[in-house]
């Protein structure tokens, strides 16, 4: 009977204490992201968290904007190949922008429309992170790429998503007027960025 108690008191002990492992250790400056979802989702979660202590009167500080993107960089959230985290460092300036639109509610497919809304020289860029934050949303994103004409073409489409670590085995060429067949790979090429969004500037940033 004791060692019931003992096994039991030691169990709710854990149960207290583990979701402090997922939370950021603030004193040692180091993020530890809790694993699952995708990695626009867990970068939200990382941002909510952060905004607890951080939220000025004039929006969301710099700060925790910059925190969230290092963890994006760093590999702390989970899900994303070496190929696109070389991608979003390469587009560090433009990913900042990006994370500064996230609330609850944001997805994949709201998140391009609004970045190509407000960076329209970038939106190839804006579509490709969208794709690598939001994987399962990658159709819906690719389509609407191909529509507005972010990329010249569909082979450019698929050439500048395979170089960014996207698997892109399973989208449908369809929404460009091709025929109802799935695209192949493409080989690597070289990554090209033209990186121009201007930073935030001050101290606070805001999604407005």
């Amino acid at each position: 009977m004791k060692n019931s108690r003992v096994v039991l008191l030691f169990t709710c002990l854990m149960l207290a204490v583990a979701p402090s492992f997922a939370q950021v250790d603030n004193d040692s400056g180091e993020s530890v992201v809790a694993a699952g979802g995708v990695p626009g989702e867990q970068a939200k979660d990382l941002l909510a968290r952060l905004q607890l202590d951080s939220t000025t009167d004039d929006g969301v500080s710099i700060d925790t904007i910059n925190e969230v993107v290092r963890a994006l960089l760093a590999g702390e959230i989970t899900g994303l190949s070496i190929e696109s985290r070389n991608f979003l460092e390469a587009n560090e300036s433009l990913l900042t922008q990006l994370v500064t639109l996230f609330d609850e509610s944001t997805n994949g497919f709201d998140l391009t429309i609004a970045g190509m809304s407000l960076y329209p020289d970038q939106a190839d860029s804006v579509a490709i992170i969208a794709i690598i934050l939001f994987p399962g949303e990658s159709q819906e994103i690719y389509n609407v790429a191909l529509q507005t004409g972010a990329f010249s073409s569909q082979d450019d489409a698929l050439l500048a998503l395979a170089n960014a670590g996207v698997d892109v085995s399973e989208l449908s060429a369809t929404a460009a007027g091709g025929d109802d067949t799935l695209v192949a790979g493409a080989p690597d090429l070289p990554v090209t960025t033209n990186d121009t969004t201007p930073g935030g500037g001050g101290d606070t940033v805001s999604g407005n």
